[in-house]
């Protein structure tokens, strides 16, 4: 558990921006050996751009 979380954290951190070069290359790493992974990383960027539309949408009516 605490693995996973670690790496959803470093997915939060590459959403971000925030990762090294090195980091963004394991983190691509980690996706490849387990694609659930990969799931979840789309999961959370399709999440956020669905709540950055709604959000857009209620400041202009």
């Amino acid at each position: 558990m605490k693995e996973m979380n670690k790496i959803q954290n470093q997915i939060e951190h590459y959403i971000q921006g925030q990762l090294t070069e090195q980091e963004v290359d394991a983190l691509w790493t980690e996706f490849l050996e387990t694609p659930e992974l990969y799931d979840y990383y789309l999961t959370v960027i399709n999440l956020q751009a669905l709540f950055q539309d709604k959000s857009l949408a209620y400041h202009h009516p």
